[in-house]
Order: C-alpha cells, then sequence, then structure tokens
C-alpha cells in the first residue's frame, strides 16, 4: 500500500513546501521559547489528556522518542497546531488495526538542525515539523521486524 501512495505524496510534499515556503519565516518556530509561547496563547495545542482514548500511542521512550534531542522538556512536543491534531486524531479514528504510533509532532528550527545529523529526512527545505503542521506515524516494516515512520501533514 505505502509504495502505491509513494508518487502521490512526493507531489504531495512537493505542493506543501512550494505552498508555505513564502510563510516560513512568520510560521516557523525558532527555538524552543517560542513553542512555549505558542502553547501559551493557542497556537500550538497538546495531544489531549489520555490520547489512547482517541486511538493515539505516544512514543515517550524507548527508540527515537518525542523530544528525543530535549527529554527534559518532552512534553511541549507533545503538540502541535490545533489543524494538525485535529488531522491527526481523524487519521486514528479511521484505522481500525489499533492505536497508531505517533513518533513526532512539533519542534523548533534548532532542533530540526540537530536531528538532521541522525535522521535524513530532518528536512530544512520547508521543515512541517517546526512550523507545527506535522505528525509522524510509525509503522511496522512487513518482515523486518522494524518500524518505520511514515511523515503526515496538515
Amino acid at each position: 500500500m505505502l509504495t502505491d501512495l509513494a508518487p502521490a505524496s512526493t507531489r504531495s510534499a512537493f505542493a506543501i513546501r512550494e505552498t508555505y515556503r513564502p510563510f516560513l519565516n512568520l510560521l516557523a518556530l525558532d527555538d524552543f521559547n517560542q513553542i512555549e509561547t505558542g502553547l501559551a496563547n493557542g497556537g500550538l495545542v497538546p495531544l489531549p489528556i489520555d490520547p489512547e482514548r482517541f486511538n493515539v500511542r505516544v512514543r515517550l521512550e524507548g527508540t527515537s522518542p518525542i523530544g528525543e534531542k530535549d527529554m527534559t522538556r518532552q512534553a511541549s512536543y507533545v503538540s502541535a497546531r490545533p489543524a494538525t491534531i485535529g488531522c491527526l486524531l481523524d487519521v486514528a479514528s479511521r484505522v481500525k488495526s489499533g492505536p497508531i504510533e505517533i513518533t513526532s509532532l512539533v519542534r523548533h528550527l534548532g532542533y530540526q538542525h540537530e536531528l538532521r545529523a541522525t535522521n535524513p529526512n530532518a528536512t530544512p527545505d520547508v521543515p512541517t515539523h517546526a512550523l507545527g503542521m506535522a505528525f509522524d506515524i510509525a509503522i511496522e516494516c512487513p518482515g523486518c521486524r522494524a518500524k518505520r515512520g511514515v511523515a503526515a501533514r496538515s
């Protein structure tokens, strides 16, 4: 299924980059303080309490947990723009095989830059995670028992 979706995903990624590129300076979260400010003023919202009730499991420990580069402030990284959280909950509501595992939500540009050293998918071009407009879902790789991430952008 994912192989079949790859061409459409590539087209969508290109369209997202081109659409949001003019707004990057306005929307991108430069540092952790901007994440905190967004949470304080409603520009960012946390996932609901008890996300498993909404078919969402948040990876807070183990391999590559949310906020792995800043674990002392991990709770703030379990947030995104309101529309992104709404999109995530809508996607999760459609999955019937059990809770989806979220491996990434918001991060700031400094975090994004640091993550690029270990994650080639952490693009500097139009970093939708630093816009608060993306989430990653872990999927199991058939036949290899490994988990891979699938990015979704609202």
